[in-house]
């Protein structure tokens, strides 16, 4: 354990958190592992402190935080999206006048 830089320690049942925090720990470690080495689990302690540098180097984010991130971007492009349907909508009512010097107009809040 002194060689890989690990320190051991125990959960109580009081902290039954830790538990899951160490086996998401453990399940990445060895996802990284497999897909260096492979299935033969003699050379694991080989690439073991190259997979610990990753872990523990690695910039780790929440699931929830990018999902929101997607959705916040998708809900603003589908903003775009309607703005610019609904300026064509309305461009496409507005109807070209000619107006001639001497035409009587009415204007509105003048």
């Amino acid at each position: 354990m002194m060689k890989f830089d690990v320190t051991h320690r125990l959960a109580t049942p009081y902290h039954p958190q830790t538990n899951g925090q160490v086996e998401v720990s453990n399940r990445g470690l060895k996802r990284i592992l497999e897909r260096t080495v492979g299935e033969k689990r003699a050379f694991w302690s080989d690439k073991l402190d190259d997979a610990l540098w990753v872990c523990r180097t690695a910039y780790k984010t929440s699931i929830r935080k990018v999902q929101l991130n997607e959705l916040r971007d998708q809900a603003y492009e589908n903003s775009l999206i309607y703005k610019e349907k609904t300026k064509r909508l309305h461009d496409s009512k507005i109807k070209d006048r000619v107006f001639n010097i001497g035409n009587r107009v009415l204007l509105f809040n003048s």
